[in-house]
């Protein structure tokens, strides 16, 4: 006899109910709509409809699933077919997947969606995309800037402490919890993040250092201490294989602390620096009167407030359509959907 959550996965079972003759691609939250459907539209539009995991019956439709997030989709991973999928975050699977008997399935089955990296935040924050995202924040001057080298700063920095954590993560050893990695990522003057030249900031730079060195000596020191370093090196090129290098690794990195942490308050003190030039270019005019000038700073203060809303325009951007790594989950979509 069926257990209850095979039902959700029977093909005969979906069709025997209303869902307008489409398979089903569960995913795991309300925020990752967005995201999962510009994946499907182009290759199965109107072939799927997506489906988020709830706790509560619906009242017009008690055929959901009364469970919610990933820790409920990875129930369905063994009975997944070409009619019902799961479109995920690949989380630390995709680059541990010795870890646990789910992260292993990540990979290997190839009804679950996942997104090559840690999350959509991960995608979503890609390079095409953090630089199209940037470059709409001016009002008339134009000014050289590189948003993607700060991103790359970081990841060079924390390349060896990271990928020590993950290799721990992958062999099961816990010396400290991902929280706790990623208290490195705790800036103690975020407002600050970046120079006037619009780069990295010299005091973020040298606190990430400090940080990522204690990390990686307290790793190192077990990885030595039980003979793992051959191992390690071993590990290091397997997680390259997959993508990760010394330029990306932010990518990999649990998406909330990429957003809320790193990609926003960059974006923020870009526009407030932007807007401050913005302010001086306009009182550095010459042969323009007071009034005039009080008038142009006005209407450069009042676009930035209200036509410059950064999540607004995060949410606009479709530039990570064509990241490489969006098209790494739209491969496995279609070898899904070849079956």
């Amino acid at each position: 006899m069926k257990n209850f959550t095979e039902y959700f996965t029977d093909a005969n079972y979906i069709s025997a109910y209303n869902f307008d003759g489409k398979g089903i691609i569960y995913i795991e939250d309300e925020n990752d709509k967005r995201f999962w459907t510009e994946v499907i539209e182009n290759l199965a539009r109107n072939k799927y409809a997506i489906k988020i995991a709830t706790t509560k019956p619906s009242a017009t439709n008690k055929s959901e699933i009364k469970v919610r997030g990933k820790g409920a989709l990875t129930k369905l991973y063994d009975t997944l077919n070409k009619t019902v999928m799961v479109a995920v975050d690949s989380d630390f699977d995709y680059i541990c997947p010795e870890s646990s008997k789910n992260a292993e399935k990540l990979s290997k089955n190839k009804f679950i969606i996942h997104t090559f990296s840690y999350s959509t935040e991960s995608v979503i924050f890609c390079e095409k995309s953090i630089k199209s995202i940037s470059e709409k924040i001016k009002y008339f001057i134009e000014i050289d800037f590189n948003i993607n080298d700060s991103l790359k700063t970081i990841s060079n920095i924390i390349f060896e402490s990271f990928s020590m954590f993950v290799y721990l993560k992958n062999k099961k050893i816990s010396l400290e919890n991902t929280k706790k990695y990623n208290d490195i990522f705790s800036f103690s003057k975020k407002g600050e993040i970046l120079d006037n030249d619009y780069k990295l900031s010299e005091s973020i730079i040298m606190e990430l250092i400090v940080k990522s060195e204690e990390k990686k000596n307290k790793y190192l020191k077990y990885i030595e201490e039980n003979s793992l370093l051959h191992e390690y090196n071993i590990y290091l090129d397997k997680v390259k294989s997959l993508g990760l290098n010394k330029d990306n690794v932010y990518r990999f990195i649990r998406g909330h602390e990429l957003e809320e942490k790193i990609v926003m308050p960059i974006l923020e003190c870009l526009k407030f620096k932007i807007l401050h030039a913005e302010i001086s270019a306009i009182e550095l005019e010459e042969h323009v009167n007071t009034t005039t000038k009080e008038e142009t700073k006005r209407k450069i203060n009042n676009f930035f407030s209200n036509k410059l809303d950064l999540e607004t325009i995060i949410c606009n951007d479709r530039s990570f359509k064509e990241d490489y790594i969006f098209n790494k989950i739209k491969e496995k979509f279609c070898n899904a959907l070849e079956t």
